[in-house]
């Protein structure tokens, strides 16, 4: 990625990678007969790009998507740096349809004043707090805060890397609305996704998760409940 912003070209880069998802939604929802979203990060240089709203929004029409089909992410680092820059974009791209989130909260690298400045829908805590998020009561004080920050301002919490059950249900206990990562799914090419969800795999996946909630609720947990009385209050 810096490479090909030093070489200046990670603009047609990032509209290539926008137009590349939009195709792909397209192919799933023509052969699935269901609605997919993806999300496409960006960077701060990327959204300096004057054209950048009028190009997604072009993909998006001519592949027939619903504007909430893309979600564009962009990194906390790169706020500090890219508020003032990068807020008109986003706007505009918000007043299109277009989701907007922002990824690796939690790193320190932002203030709450810029987040307040930029639309975002969704917030994605840093993959820091996740893998520590069972061993670090920082890290859980952290999340938690962060987590309920992101209901306070009305946003859509992810959480990504989750790697193990215990993770997953420390998220699932301080009220985390999304998760990926291996321990959910692995990261799969575009191919051996079809495969994955065609040999019923979500079905599978779905059964699995509801079944570690109802063992769940059954088991006390110190850790959790620990965390959950810190973000109580």
């Amino acid at each position: 990625m810096a490479i090909a912003e030093d070489a200046g070209i990670i603009a047609e880069i990032g509209r290539w990678t926008v137009a590349e998802a939009s195709r792909q939604l397209a192919a799933w929802r023509e052969r699935y007969g269901r609605s997919f979203f993806a999300a496409v990060a960006v960077t701060a240089r990327q959204l300096r790009d004057p054209g950048l709203a009028a190009a997604v929004q072009a993909t998006i029409e001519r592949h027939r998507l619903a504007p909430e089909a893309l979600q564009i992410e962009v990194p906390e680092s790169a706020l500090p740096d890219a508020t003032d820059a990068a807020r008109p974009a986003l706007e505009d791209l918000r007043s299109r349809g277009v989701r907007i989130g922002i990824d690796g909260y939690g790193s320190g690298r932002s203030t709450l004043g810029q987040i307040r400045r930029v639309p975002f829908n969704s917030m994605k805590l840093d993959r820091s707090l996740v893998s520590e998020l069972c061993t670090d009561p920082w890290a859980q004080g952290v999340a938690a805060a962060v987590l309920a920050m992101a209901r306070a301002m009305q946003l859509r919490s992810v959480a990504d890397g989750i790697r193990d059950g215990a993770t997953l249900e420390m998220l699932r206990a301080l009220g985390c609305d999304e998760v990926q990562g291996q321990h959910v799914a692995p990261a799969m090419l575009a191919r051996d996704f079809e495969d994955w969800l065609e040999d019923g795999g979500a079905v599978r996946l779905a059964q699995q998760r509801a079944l570690e909630i109802s063992e769940s609720l059954e088991a006390s947990d110190t850790a959790i409940d620990d965390a959950v009385r810190w973000a109580s209050g």
